[in-house]
């Protein structure tokens, strides 16, 4: 599955069943909430075989 995102080392990919280590999946589950709706979308593009589109990491601050 191709990588819809990257931030701090870690690429993010639309799979079915993965886990994650408890730290990464902190991170994961803030990007994941702040793009909830890309992520929506990305899951009907996915459904119809389409290509995924990218989605931005989180910021640095």
């Amino acid at each position: 599955m191709p990588t819809i995102s990257r931030f701090f080392g870690i690429d993010i990919r639309m799979y079915a069943r993965d886990h994650l280590p408890p730290t990464a999946r902190r991170l994961v589950h803030e990007w994941a909430y702040l793009h909830r709706a890309e992520l929506a979308d990305n899951w009907e593009l996915a459904q119809k075989d389409e290509p995924l589109l990218r989605i931005e990491g989180l910021d640095v601050d």
